[in-house]
Parts: C-alpha cells; structure tokens; sequence
C-alpha cells in the first residue's frame, strides 16, 4: 500500500478527513497535518513527510486553489511525477495544474462507494488493486467482485489509453525525441539538475513541446536521442550557475547555449528558470519540426536563437538583434516559411516605437514577407498570426478575429493564436473572453513570459487586480530580470499598484510609453497618485495637455482624465475626427477598469459609432461586457438604437 501526504486547505479539513478515512480504511498510510497546531505550514515535519510520501494527494476547492501552501504541495508532487489531483468544488486548478486530468468528487459524499474512483486512481499508480473496507471476515456480496472487476478494467483501460495517447501524440512530428543529462560542472548536483529537469518538461502533452518526447538519462530510448540537452553545475563565490545546451545527436555540435544563475539556496526559483528557458526553446524546436521544409543546421541555430529571444522583448521598441536574425535567416532559408513569418510579426509588432518616416517602408515590407510565407506554408498557425497584425487588419477587429479563428480551427492548440485572439476580443470589449483566452494561452504555452504577460494583463485590467498581483509575483520568481515582466510591473504599478515603485521605475526608463518625448506627464501623474489633491491632479493634466499641444491626441492623457474622473474633458478630448483615428489605433484601452467613468457615460456609445465599435457590436450580436453591468446607467443597445446607422451617419 501507499504512503500518502494529503494536501487540502484548513477550510475544508471536515472534507478532507472523510478522504483520509477512506484511503487509510483501503490500507494506505495517510499523512495529514490535522495533529500538528496552527502556524505549523512552516513545520519540517511537513516537509519530511511531503518528500516521503509515494503519492501526493491534492484536494482542490474554492479556497484552496488560492492557498499558496497548497500550490507549493502540489507542486513538489507534480515536479516529482507523483501528483493525484482530486476536485473538491467545480473549481479549475491553478496555473500550472490544469493540464493533468482531476479526479471528480465535486457531487459530495453520496453513494455506498464515494471515493472509489480516488482509490482506483491510487492503485493505478501504486500498480495494485485497492481492497474494499468492510468488516473482517465480511462475505462479499453478490454484485462485489463484478463490480470490481469492472473498476479494474476501466482502471486499466484508461491506463492502456493514456499510454497509447503518450506514445502516438508524444511522437508526433517525426518522432523527434530529447535527452537531458549531465554535462560538466558538479557531477552528482548535474545529474540530479537534469532528472527533475527531464520530469518537468516531459509532463506538458499540449502544444509543440507535447508533441517532443523528453527523456532523462538512462531513460528507455535516451541513448538514441535525436537531441541532447547538457546540464553542469557549478559556484562561484555565492552564485550558482547552470548551463544549458542543446546539440544535435549526430555530431554533438551546439545549436543553442545559455546560463541561468542565482543563489544555491534558491535552488527550485533556478530549476524553473533553467526549464522555462529550455521549454521555450524546445518549443521552438516542436515549431521547425513539424515544418516540410527541412533547413541546415547552422540555420536551426540561428531560428532557435531568435525564436528565444521573441518571447521576452519589448515589442514596442524595435529589437533590431532580432531582427537581424531573422533576416539572416530568410537569406539563408528562403523556403522557410516561419522565418519570414515571424520577421514580419515583428516588424508590424515594432511600428509604435518606428520614426514615423519609417513606418511606410516597414508596412510594406511585412506585407511583402506575409505573402512569401503564404505562398511556402499558408496554414501555419505563424502565418496566420502575421497576417493578423499587418496594419489592414489589426485596426479592423472584425477581420483579424476572423483570421485568428480560422487560424485556430486549424491549430486549437495555438498558444499564440489563443494569445492573440486575446488581445483581439480585448479591443471589442469582450473582456471575459478575453481573459479566458489568456488562460488558455498560458497553459498551452506556460514556459513564456509574454504569454504569461497576457493574462496577467487582462486581469488586471478587468479589475482583479489582487489575483494580477500575485500571478506577477509568481511570474517574477520564475523570471527574474524578464523585460516584458518588468513592463507588466511597471503597468501595474502605474495604475493600481505602488506609484512610488512606479516612479522609480519610470526613472530607470524613460521610453516607459513607447514614446521618445519625456515623461514629466507621467511622473507627474504618479505624484498625483501619491497625492490626489485638486493641485496635483491638475499639474498632471496640464503636462499631458503640453504634449497635445504638438499633435493631436495622446492616450496617456485620455488614460489620466479616466482615472481622475474628468469625464466632460475626456469627451472633448474625443470631438475630432483626428482623434477618433489616433485612438482607434489602441481601442482596447478603452474598457480597462480605469476608464469605467468613461464608459459609463451614455456618451461613450456615439463614441463607440464613430470608430466602428457600434458597427460590430450590431452585426455580430456581441455587446461589450461593459453593457451587462448591473449599475451600468444606461442601456447600451437603447442609447444604439437612437443613433443614425454607420450608412447614415
């Protein structure tokens, strides 16, 4: 029998105990902290007993699924393969968790067998049938042993499925399988570096790393590996160092190399660094695998070499390094349908920060690359993503959701179609949508901190800014230095959080807009949080009015009038058509929660006319979140009918 640690929330101990019952009456040796005092989450006893244990048991509920002690439980048991999560509530697990199928008990504790497919799913792992408790001596009745031949059947069959799923969709893509092992450094700490590494990756089954079959050192298959993956160890002083590798099998040439470093007590912050990092290049790796078109090596090099670095830069700035790669790239490989894709993503995702005079080149030549990527590959989930955002699309809600939903048709398991049909439904007002896009972009693509950016954003911009908080921090841990993570911080910040660490980091930076000119408006817009009076508020104001003076529109001054609930002046703001167009470029900001006052007002909906919002609405039928409101002071559709239709207007 198992030796079992259960993990659940203090809230839900009375629950908890009826599980405990039940798998001890089933013969298992259950550890549960119902005997220690409060305050005792910090005791080692729990931590011995947690590394003990041969299964963890996971009771997921509405307040568990917000414990971070749990989470921290759960995660040992997912990172050491010994994870059994069971559903307490119809709640979805954390971030990180979702991807492992929950054993149901949210119908409560009916029936003469209640935990029965929780003790089936034990004695699946621990490869025995579990016995049935009753009395000693006790006559199985008639229906018993049919009842558990069933179980043990379905037990088996449902192992002999996921088996199968493993082995046919883990080797999808040519078969391509990873090895991880130790390369250098301290032997024992490499070797065991490598193990938990080659655990974690290999439990993601979704997306392009699903599709890799990751083994570790000694593994059953390892010593044929298509690529190798090194890990060595080494100090220095007080730093801890961990270099990654990846070669091709065959001659054992790098392709791609990097260090993670930290500090040696903080060993599990390094080991998720270390695998976000290689997730996310081996994640790549999926993407070129499943391609027709086969390149040279050196030319996997530099796509894996770029394909990293895209995922944790400031897109508003132009990263002329990657892009030059790219470049090189599609040089080298003109039959490469993701380089040209992907060098056009980044050209149309880079045109905020481009000097106005360039912007017309750079257009024309992401148009140009969409094509030739169109012509080489056209259902790539990249492709679609790249038309997507050229600028013909991207300002038309209706016609680039339309790409990406096609896009995803295809390619369900898109993290970043998912991502940005997030951002897309975000710019049409469908804020709940949005969010749960965001999600499942995470959870397709949980080693990238864009993905993760995503959704940290939409929660906060729909007001949860509690839950945005603490996803950031966890995020930040995983990522230490991220720059699209020190953006969220700053965004954050900015708007909800601390102004004072938002003023520092504004000084840190002074592009923190996107913008060349300075950012005296801002920094006087965060004293003005500091310090709300009627002085403050308008000092701020009158900067954002000096930068209007020069062009026509800013939206950090609307974004400020929002928050400080000067509605009659934002809708001034408006009355151009000039300003309708430079706003319409970013529509989206328009329904994040500080713009509440905004929206409010019924006349935000003739605003809505004016850059196309209304049009969509009508014709699709999918009214903004905004407009179910209950203390929404108008009714959307009523103030719409009033106004002339887009063909009369």
């Amino acid at each position: 029998m198992a030796s079992i640690f259960l993990s659940y929330s203090r809230e839900d101990s009375v629950r908890a105990g009826r599980i405990a019952q039940a798998l001890e009456l089933a013969g298992h040796d259950v550890w549960w902290d119902r005997r220690i005092g409060a305050g005792s989450r910090f005791s080692k006893e729990i931590d011995a007993a947690l590394k003990k244990a041969d299964l963890v048991v996971v009771l997921w509920s509405k307040v568990s699924v917000e414990s971070a002690w749990v989470q921290d439980e759960a995660a040992d048991g997912r990172d050491s393969e010994r994870l059994v999560p069971v559903l307490l509530d119809k709640v979805s697990p954390p971030l990180g968790f979702r991807q492992y199928q929950s054993i149901d008990l949210s119908r409560g504790w009916r029936g003469s067998r209640p935990a029965a497919p929780l003790l089936d799913a034990v004695a699946a792992r621990i490869g025995k049938a579990h016995a049935e408790p009753g009395p000693k001596g006790a006559l199985a009745g008639p229906w018993q042993p049919v009842s558990a031949w069933k179980s043990a059947a379905l037990v088996a069959l449902a192992v002999a499925i996921l088996m199968a799923a493993y082995f046919v969709l883990g080797r999808q893509g040519g078969g391509h399988t990873i090895a991880i092992a130790p390369e250098g450094g301290d032997e024992q700490r490499s070797q065991e570096f490598a193990r938990t590494l080659a655990l974690g990756l290999s439990q993601y089954r979704s997306g392009p790393l699903g599709r890799l079959t990751i083994l570790r050192e000694g593994q059953k298959g390892s010593a044929n590996a298509d690529y190798l993956v090194g890990v060595g160890i080494s100090d220095s002083n007080l730093k801890m160092f961990v270099d990654l590798s990846l070669s091709d099998s065959s001659d054992s040439e790098k392709l791609w190399a990097t260090v993670v470093e930290g500090e040696p007590l903080r060993l599990a912050d390094m080991r998720q660094q270390a695998m976000a990092a290689l997730g996310q290049v081996l994640t790549c790796l999926g993407e070129v695998k499943e391609q027709r078109a086969t390149i040279s090596r050196e030319s996997l090099g530099i796509y894996l070499d770029g394909c990293g670095k895209v995922s944790d830069i400031n897109l508003s700035v132009p990263d002329e390094q990657a892009m030059s790669l790219f470049k090189k790239l599609t040089e080298r490989e003109p039959q490469f349908a993701p380089g040209w894709a992907r060098l056009s993503l980044l050209q149309t995702q880079s045109l905020p920060g481009t000097p106005v005079p360039d912007q017309h080149k750079k257009v024309l030549s992401a148009r140009a690359n969409v094509k030739k990527a169109k012509a080489l590959e056209p259902t790539l989930d990249i492709v679609y993503l790249a038309e997507a955002n050229l600028p013909e699309n991207f300002f038309d809600p209706a016609k680039a959701l339309a790409i990406v939903e096609e896009g995803l048709r295809r390619h369900p398991d898109s993290a970043m179609l998912r991502e940005q049909r997030s951002y897309f439904l975000s710019t049409v007002g469908r804020i709940s949508e949005s969010m749960s896009e965001a999600v499942a972009a995470t959870e397709l693509g949980p080693l990238s901190p864009a993905f993760r950016d995503t959704y940290i954003s939409a929660l906060a911009y729909a007001g949860k800014t509690e839950h945005a908080f603490n996803e950031l921090r966890r995020a930040e841990s995983i990522w230490p230095g991220s720059t699209v993570l020190r953006q969220a911080r700053y965004r954050l910040d900015l708007r909800y959080g601390d102004p004072a660490n938002a003023l520092r980091l504004l000084g840190e930076d002074t592009r923190a807009d996107a913008s060349a000119r300075p950012d005296t408006a801002w920094r006087s817009f965060l004293e003005a949080r500091m310090d709300p009076s009627p002085a403050k508020i308008e000092t701020a104001l009158d900067e954002f009015r000096a930068r209007n003076r020069n062009s026509c529109c800013d939206w950090g001054y609307l974004q400020a009038l929002g928050t400080f609930n000067r509605v009659d002046e934002a809708f001034r703001a408006m009355e151009s058509d000039e300003a309708i167009d430079a706003y319409g470029g970013s529509v989206g900001t328009f329904f994040r929660v500080h713009m509440r006052p905004i929206y409010s007002d019924p006349r935000f909906i003739r605003v809505a006319q004016r850059l196309g919002l209304l049009d969509y609405w009508r014709k699709s039928g999918r009214w903004p979140d905004f407009c179910r409101e209950p203390k929404l002071p108008y009714d959307c559709q009523e103030v719409a009918s009033k106004l002339a239709s887009p063909r009369a207007a």
